[in-house]
C-alpha cells in the first residue's frame, strides 16, 4: 500500500505545504507594509501627537 503511493503523494503534499508557507510569508509582508504605511500616514497627519 505505502510503497506505491508514498512517493506519488509526497510531491503534491510538499508543493501544497510550500505554497502555503509562501502565501503566509507574503501575507505577513503585506500586513507589515500596510502597518508601515498606516504609521507613516498617521505620523504625517498628526506630527505633534506622534512626537
Amino acid at each position: 500500500m505505502w510503497s506505491r503511493t508514498t512517493r506519488e503523494d509526497a510531491v503534491p503534499v510538499c508543493a501544497e505545504r510550500l505554497s502555503n508557507t509562501v502565501a503566509s510569508d507574503l501575507g505577513t509582508v503585506i500586513r507589515g507594509a500596510h502597518h508601515h504605511f498606516n504609521v507613516r500616514r498617521s505620523v504625517a497627519r498628526y506630527p505633534a501627537e506622534a512626537r
